[in-house]
C-alpha cells in the first residue's frame, strides 16, 4: 500500500500513524480529531487509553530508537530534520516494541564485549608499541593504551526505593567519563527500561563505606574515581556505583510508569 506523505502532528503516533484521540489508523483513513494538540491525561478521549510523550534528542538517544524514528520519518514523508530535537507521541504498542528492541540491542552488545582479565591489585595494563628489531626506523611515538577492567556492584534508587544490587563487569580502553557513563547506562536500561542521561545521577563508594558516596558527574570526578577505584580494589574491597533515578514532576510522571512497568502508561 502506498502511503501519501504528510506532516507529522503531535496527536498521532510517530511510528504507526494511530490517532491518539479516536484510535483511527491514519495510514488509510482520516478523522476529525484535532491532532495538532499534544495528548495529555486530561484532554484525550477514552478510545486510546495509553500513550507516551517522547522527547527525541539525537545526541543522547539510543541508536536503536534513532534508527526506528528515522525509518518512520522516511516512510511517512514527514521530512523532519532528525539531527534536531523533536517532541513526538507513541502509542502503547509502538512504545513497548521500541523498549524491547533497545533491550535486545543492549543484550547483543554485551554478548560481544571481550573482557580482558587483569590482576585485582593492578587493574590498569598499559599496552606499548613494539620496538623494531629489523633495522627499520622507529615510528613516531604513539601514546600507550590503557586497558582497564571494571568489576562493580550497581545499586539503583528509584522513587525512594532501592532495587536489589547487580554485579557488572566490563572493559574500557583509555577510559573516559563519557564512555564509562554510557556503559553504566546500558546496564541501567537492562534493569529498569529505557532512560536517558539527564534522568539519573551517578555516585560511587566502597561497599563497606556508609553515606551517599561521591558524586560522579564529569571528567574531573571520574579521574578521582579511577584513583579511588584502584585503591579500593587493592584493599580487596568492592566498589559500588549508586544510580539515583530522578523523580519527575507530575507533568511528566508517565515516564516513571514506563520505566517501572514498561507497558503501563498514564
Amino acid at each position: 500500500m502506498t502511503i501519501s506523505p504528510r506532516n507529522y502532528q503531535i496527536g498521532v503516533c510517530f511510528l504507526c500513524q494511530l490517532c491518539m484521540y479516536c484510535g483511527v489508523d491514519l495510514t488509510s483513513n482520516n478523522c476529525n480529531c484535532d491532532k495538532t494538540i499534544k495528548p495529555t491525561k486530561k484532554n484525550r478521549t477514552s478510545n486510546v487509553a495509553n500513550f507516551r510523550n517522547l522527547v527525541y534528542k539525537p545526541n543522547i538517544v539510543h541508536e536503536t530508537v534513532k534508527n526506528t524514528l528515522l525509518h518512520s520519518n522516511q516512510k511517512y514523508g514527514y521530512k523532519m530534520n532528525m539531527e534536531q530535537p523533536h517532541n513526538c507521541t507513541l502509542c502503547s504498542a509502538c512504545n513497548s516494541q521500541i523498549n524491547r528492541d533497545v533491550k535486545a540491542a543492549i543484550k547483543e552488545f554485551n554478548k560481544n564485549v571481550v573482557i580482558i582479565s587483569s590482576s585485582p591489585t593492578s587493574p590498569i595494563t598499559p599496552i606499548t608499541p613494539a620496538t623494531p628489531t629489523d633495522g627499520t626506523s622507529i615510528q613516531p611515538f604513539i601514546p600507550s593504551q590503557i586497558e582497564m577492567e571494571f568489576r562493580l556492584r550497581m545499586s539503583i534508587k528509584q522513587n525512594k526505593q532501592v532495587l536489589p544490587s547487580v554485579v557488572i563487569n566490563f572493559n574500557l580502553t583509555n577510559p573516559t567519563f563519557i564512555d564509562f557513563r554510557n556503559k553504566i547506562e546500558s546496564y541501567i536500561c537492562e534493569q529498569v527500561g529505557l532512560v536517558y542521561r539527564n534522568e539519573y545521577t551517578l555516585a560511587f563508594k566502597s561497599h563497606s563505606e556508609s553515606g551517599a558516596g561521591t558524586l560522579l558527574s564529569n571528567e574531573e570526578a571520574f579521574d578521582e574515581f579511577l584513583k579511588d577505584y584502584q585503591n579500593i580494589v587493592a584493599g580487596n574491597k568492592k566498589v559500588v556505583i549508586i544510580v539515583t533515578l530522578k523523580e519527575l514532576s507530575k507533568k511528566h510522571s508517565y515516564q516513571v510508569f514506563i520505566i517501572l512497568e514498561n507497558n503501563y502508561f498514564i
